[in-house]
């Protein structure tokens, strides 16, 4: 079971062709990871995608620590979104909340048209919600595809328990896959694998700066043999 969990690497340098050779398969790519991700330039995401033939998500977002957006600055997300298209991403990791840390519908719905046909991450915005459950219910009436979660806490670990009641309702409810993040290394990956109804993993690729290639194999080995 473990073997299909997919192993999602996030990274904010140009080390997509490293990324392949240690046999990532997923990669998200972002700019700034240490504000959490902000959208990629053109460069970096026409450079990532000429190197990586796997899956490429790219994540969309303007403003660090931040998952406000109206205006010009939902504007922005959608242009954002549009390149990130033409330029050959296969998946969109995105989100907006309200100034209250409600999800924002009418946005969300709005950038979820955007990106199609490419699928749609919610991101890690989803554990600032008062109740991940009714969260989760409600991003499954926008269609979303996937939702990017520690379960509410600041590590995947620390999570365990609200991640096993959303799988328990992504396997008997059906709705977005559950994508399990923060924290994670080798370790942490073996026991959130197991969580029923958590189909991924995502981890940093990145450690000081660099590509953070040991952990990563540890995290490719740790899973495959498991």
């Amino acid at each position: 079971m473990l073997a299909q969990v997919e192993i999602e690497i996030a990274v904010d340098a140009p080390v997509a062709a490293a990324l392949h050779e240690l046999g990532v398969l997923r990669m998200e790519l972002c700019a700034d990871l240490a504000c959490d991700g902000l959208t990629p330039s053109r460069d970096m995401l026409q450079q990532t995608r000429r190197a990586f033939p796997g899956h490429l998500a790219v994540l969309v977002r303007r403003t660090p620590h931040s998952f406000l957006a109206k205006g010009q600055g939902l504007a922005d997300l959608v242009a954002d979104i549009l390149m990130a298209k033409e330029l050959g991403a296969d998946s969109i990791v995105a989100g907006v909340l309200r100034a209250d840390s409600s999800i924002d519908e009418e946005a969300t719905l709005c950038l979820i048209a955007a990106a199609a046909p490419c699928t749609f991450t919610f991101h890690r915005a989803f554990d600032r919600l008062a109740d991940l459950t009714a969260g989760y219910r409600l991003l499954r009436d926008l269609q979303v595809n996937r939702i990017l979660t520690s379960g509410g806490a600041s590590t995947a670990l620390l999570g365990l328990p609200v991640l096993r009641t959303l799988g328990s309702i992504a396997l008997n409810e059906g709705g977005p896959t559950l994508m399990a993040g923060g924290g994670i290394r080798a370790a942490a990956a073996m026991q959130v694998a197991q969580v029923p109804g958590v189909v991924a993993i995502h981890r940093s690729g990145m450690l000081a700066g660099a590509l953070d290639a040991e952990g990563i194999r540890r995290t490719l080995e740790a899973v495959a043999r498991a």
